[in-house]
């Protein structure tokens, strides 16, 4: 498989719903460059964590990243404060979906045991698929005629 950025792992804490809640994505230059600064920035020795708690032992709590992190900086850039972590998540999903994103890359991507739960979940963001089909049979008809 071909690496465009890296790979980042992603673990969840405590119990998981499903088998494929840890799981290891490819990240993009931007991004993975974008962690490696924050990383740099707030230093704390030798910490394999990009994002992690006071003592550096284990990740931060979704809860603390909440409270500590999300909340500071939506009151200081005057954004909507019911913004949260699962507003990124699904963001994510809109960004990949306009980039060309198929419903089976996605839903591996947020680690859902099955395609159907992303269907269903995200269906509003499928609904040109139809669409997109057609032109494309009808692209494929024209070559051939």
């Amino acid at each position: 498989m071909k690496s465009i950025g890296g790979y980042c792992l992603l673990k969840h804490l405590g119990s998981r719903k499903t088998d494929s809640s840890n799981r290891t994505i490819q990240i993009d230059n931007i991004t993975l460059n974008k962690l490696r600064e924050h990383k740099e920035k707030f230093y704390q020795g030798i910490c394999p964590y990009v994002f992690p708690n006071r003592g550096c032992n284990q990740p931060i709590t979704g809860r603390n990243f909440k409270h500590r992190v999300l909340k500071p900086a939506l009151e200081e850039l005057e954004m909507d404060m019911d913004i949260n972590l699962h507003t990124f998540r699904h963001t994510s999903v809109f960004l990949a979906r306009q980039s060309g994103a198929d419903v089976l890359s996605i839903s591996k991507r947020l680690g859902h045991a099955s395609i159907s739960i992303t269907a269903d979940t995200y269906s509003a963001l499928f609904e040109e698929t139809d669409l997109e089909l057609v032109l494309g049979l009808e692209k494929l008809q024209q070559e051939v005629v």
